[in-house]
């Protein structure tokens, strides 16, 4: 039985309030709220703009194109971040869909954090290889 648009907003509304709090349980912290209505779904989230989305067929392209049209600001550099949801699926096993280039930024940032990679100098041009220090354990891979 398909819902109607009011029960798929409710729908999509639920999932969006326990989203954010299971990011306040992640966080230690409260004040993550779901907003929804052309904002943010997840309050509280710096340099980080969250769509949540319920659905059962997962339409990426369409997804990531609604989150970014609600990102208002022309100069608003937070980047995208989809979370998909099907029906039945435990609050944290969604899908966190980011563009590549938003994605790499964020695990460069976490290398650099973890000590497996030194901060760039800007204008240093690509870091290879040779220019990381040895992963833990051993050699590069």
């Amino acid at each position: 039985m398909a819902l109607t648009a009011k029960g798929a907003k409710a729908k999509g509304d639920a999932c969006g309030r326990e989203l954010a709090a299971w990011v306040d349980t992640r966080f230690a912290a409260e004040g993550r709220a779901f907003q929804g209505a052309g904002e943010a779904d997840i309050l509280g989230t710096p340099h980080l703009h969250v769509g949540a989305k319920r659905v059962q067929r997962l339409r990426l392209r369409d997804a990531m194109a609604q989150t970014k049209r609600s990102t208002k600001a022309p100069k608003d550099t937070s980047m995208p971040v989809v979370v998909l949801r099907q029906s039945r699926m435990a609050t944290d096993q969604p899908f966190a869909i980011a563009r590549l280039a938003d994605f790499w930024t964020l695990y460069e940032a976490y290398l650099q954090q973890q000590g497996f990679m030194r901060e760039r100098v800007p204008d240093a041009g690509p870091v290879t290889a040779q220019a990381l220090p040895p992963l833990r354990g051993g050699a590069h891979r």
